[in-house]
């Protein structure tokens, strides 16, 4: 399994578009037969948010190979275009994990 790890930094005044994007970006990819989880939302760690990170996502995948279908779904595509316009920084990791 593939953990995807994703923080975000709203620009000010753009968190309720964020939220919006990240809701239906969440609905439409979790459709797709490798993804096994998502979670998305508004950020409330203290030290985060000190640091500016407003939200986070997490998605688990089935696999390394999932990961280009993942990126390429136009959902992904459609989120990473509006995640240039409504936020001023982001930081994505992949890990594998064990179980």
């Amino acid at each position: 399994m593939i953990e995807h790890i994703v923080l975000l930094r709203a620009r000010d005044g753009r968190e309720a578009e964020l939220d919006a994007a990240l809701d239906e970006f969440v609905t439409e990819i979790i459709e797709l037969d490798t993804v096994r989880e998502i979670s998305a939302g508004p950020n409330f760690n203290e030290g985060g948010a000190a640091r500016g990170w407003t939200h986070g996502m997490r998605v688990l995948l089935t696999e390394r190979e999932a990961l280009p279908g993942y990126w390429d779904h136009p959902s992904h595509v459609r989120l990473a275009e509006t995640l240039d316009e409504v936020c001023r920084d982001r930081f994505a990791i992949d890990y594998e994990r064990t179980e």
